[in-house]
């Protein structure tokens, strides 16, 4: 969990042409991929959490819900995982099996949408019949 968002910088200055003006820039990617889910997700869902438990609307042994195409909803699961969090995905069948399995493996309760159904429609309709759930919208 202490890994998430400490991901080195990558000097990729060698790889950009001067700009319009002839001046060279000093170009510098963050290595996301090496978060502990792979993804620039985890900073994501961290940032989201530690707001919400901030403000008091998320608290250990809750349950999270979202909808998510899959690296999002990974990540969640993940780190729902590690915090002690109950985690709900939404997705639809365009979500590789890769990112399905990964969801159950972290724990996450994994919901398909059935053909013809918004998935994040699926989130506010659990959200609303589930009103102690943190919708992670």
């Amino acid at each position: 969990r202490d890994l998430i968002g400490k991901t080195p910088l990558l000097d990729l200055t060698a790889m950009a042409e001067k700009n319009v003006h002839g001046v060279e820039v000093k170009v510098l990617g963050k290595a996301e991929f090496m978060n502990p889910g792979l993804s620039h997700k985890d900073r994501i869902i961290t940032n989201i959490i530690n707001k919400a438990e901030k403000a008091g609307k998320l608290a250990p042994g809750q349950t999270m819900v979202a909808a998510s195409s899959g690296n999002t909803g990974a990540s969640l699961a993940m780190i729902g995982a590690m915090r002690g969090y109950k985690v709900v995905v939404i997705t639809n069948a365009k979500c590789s099996t890769e990112k399905q399995d990964a969801i159950k493996m972290y724990g996450a309760k994994l919901l398909l949408a059935p053909a013809g159904k918004c998935y994040m429609q699926m989130e506010q309709d659990l959200g609303v019949e589930n009103p102690s759930w943190f919708m992670v919208n």
